[in-house]
């Protein structure tokens, strides 16, 4: 198909799901690991900022607030990526680009939907 390689040629730009989209993403709109929620300057678990997460009905990860009330998945840390045991990139996206963080109070992993989802 010659639009994934149009969409190769992009600068910025990722065949997803056999679409073209920009890696940049904002609310509401479907999101990945690599296709980042764009929080500006906001640090993580400030007001206003956006977690790339399932959310209701919602069968794709989206970019909502992440005031809502989200789902902490458990994970575990990839091979692949940033693994600092305490925090790592989780395996298989479970994620969605988000870190997988140690919980102090069971002992396993589980995604933080507060930072931001490039991990």
């Amino acid at each position: 198909d010659i639009a994934w390689w149009r969409c190769a040629l992009k600068p910025g730009y990722r065949w997803v799901d056999g679409v073209c989209r920009h890696h940049h993403r904002y609310l509401g709109e479907v999101c990945w690991d690599g296709g980042e929620c764009q929080n500006g300057d906001l640090e993580s678990y400030e007001n206003y900022r956006l977690s790339c997460a399932k959310y209701g009905e919602d069968t794709e990860a989206r970019c909502v607030p992440s005031y809502l009330p989200l789902k902490r998945e458990q994970c575990e840390c990839s091979w692949w990526g940033l693994n600092l045991f305490v925090v790592c990139s989780a395996k298989d996206d479970v994620c969605n680009g988000h870190a997988c963080v140690l919980s102090t109070g069971s002992g396993k992993h589980s995604c933080d939907m507060n930072t931001d989802n490039d991990w």
